[in-house]
């Protein structure tokens, strides 16, 4: 069983839209992306603006926050 981390990379790297992430984090019984969360909303940008893993790791280290 793959981690959150692990299954929002995997759908990072595989383009899914905020929705399709959402409905596969509920899926894998994991919570939702939660936009009130600083580091959740860090992603949720990032796969908004079609950034990679690396990228949105880039900027949730700048912001001391727990990569992926």
């Amino acid at each position: 069983n793959p981690s959150r981390n692990t299954l929002l990379s995997l759908c990072i790297a595989m383009k899914m839209t905020v929705d399709e992430v959402q409905a596969t984090l509920k899926i894998g019984a994991f919570a939702p992306l939660y936009p009130k969360t600083k580091r959740d909303s860090i992603i949720i940008l990032g796969i908004k603006n079609n950034k990679n893993v690396y990228e949105i790791n880039n900027e949730l280290y700048d912001n001391n926050e727990e990569t992926l």
